[in-house]
């Protein structure tokens, strides 16, 4: 008869060769979704997972954006200084200070997922060095007078400035937080030279100090004699955030 000849029968062996073939394509096919799904987790999503646009630090739009927040965090930094340093003669004259940015990388994994892939903020920091002999006092005599200049606490206080100036934790590390307008400011205290806080802020670029030389933050940090305190207060300014 012409045409087409009929298949042979399919034998047990057959299926079930058949079956492993199929059995293997799907559990292949479940392993690549099982991947997929773990890296999109790592990654924060899938949006995060396909987005090959992520901003970094060197963009030409966050350099500007960079160069210009510091020429203006830089006077409004100088200013709180020199009105804390006026204000509050106990705590003598500035010692160092000057501007540096910092970008911060959002995270994106299983645990964390930041709303933003890169923030960076402009800082001015100020270093000043008084007595430890009624620092506490002198915490509290700064705090007014960054209240007074319109700085306004964002409720983050520690040590003495906890329960309403009357706190009687140790005068060492982040004491308060506060805000003015785009601004914040840190307002930070370390016992020299063995302070958690200040060994962490040593290896931080160098400062200036009044007459223009180049002030190494370690080196001037390790100058302090013992029963002395270093205060150092940070105005920043997010000036990029995507």
């Amino acid at each position: 008869m012409d045409g087409f000849a009929a298949p042979p029968p399919r034998t047990p062996r057959s299926r079930l060769a058949a079956w492993l073939v199929g059995g293997a394509v799907l559990v292949g096919v479940l392993a690549v979704a099982v991947a997929v799904a773990f890296v999109a987790a790592m990654s924060g999503g899938l949006d995060d997972l396909l987005d090959f646009s992520n901003p970094s630090e060197d963009d030409r739009r966050v350099v500007r954006a960079g160069e210009t927040a510091l020429r203006d965090i830089a006077p409004i930094g100088s200013e709180i200084a020199t009105t804390v340093a006026e204000a509050v003669p106990a705590l003598g004259a500035v010692r160092a200070s000057g501007t540096r940015n910092v970008c911060d990388v959002g995270q994106h994994n299983i645990k964390t997922d930041d709303d933003y892939d890169l923030r960076c903020a402009a800082h001015h920091v100020t270093i000043l060095v008084p007595p430890s002999m009624g620092v506490r006092g002198d915490v509290l005599a700064v705090d007014s007078v960054l209240i007074a200049a319109g700085w306004v606490p964002d409720g983050y206080r520690s040590g003495p400035l906890r329960d309403g100036g009357g706190g009687q934790g140790p005068v060492d590390g982040q004491l308060a937080t506060y805000l003015r307008g785009t601004e914040r400011l840190t307002l930070t205290a370390g016992d020299a030279p063995d302070s958690y806080w200040l060994r962490r802020f040593a290896n931080e670029p160098p400062l200036r100090a009044p007459d223009g030389s180049e002030v190494p933050v370690g080196e001037l940090i390790r100058s302090v004699p013992i029963g002395y305190y270093v205060l150092l207060l940070d105005v920043q300014r997010t000036y990029f955030e995507e």
